[in-house]
């Protein structure tokens, strides 16, 4: 988002794909994540911890996946 020429970035926890949507391609994105095959930005890296506890691991995939089928939700 731009505010007077400004960037704010607008981030949807759990979207590590920057689209918008969370979806399994952010499941994806997070494991090649955290294998080392892929690299996220900042804000997707903010995105992708879905445990707010600073480090990217299986414990943001498996919460990730909670989500995606409903027995857990995000909080801001």
């Amino acid at each position: 988002m731009r505010i007077n020429g400004k960037y704010y970035p607008i981030i949807v926890l759990g979207d590590s794909t920057g689209d918008g949507a969370i979806s399994s391609t952010d499941l994806l994105r997070i494991a090649k994540y955290i294998k080392g095959i892929t690299n996220l930005d900042d804000y997707k890296v903010t995105a992708a911890d879905t445990t707010k506890d600073g480090i990217i691991s299986s414990g943001d995939l498996l919460r990730l996946l909670k989500y995606l089928k409903g027995t857990v939700t995000f909080t801001v």
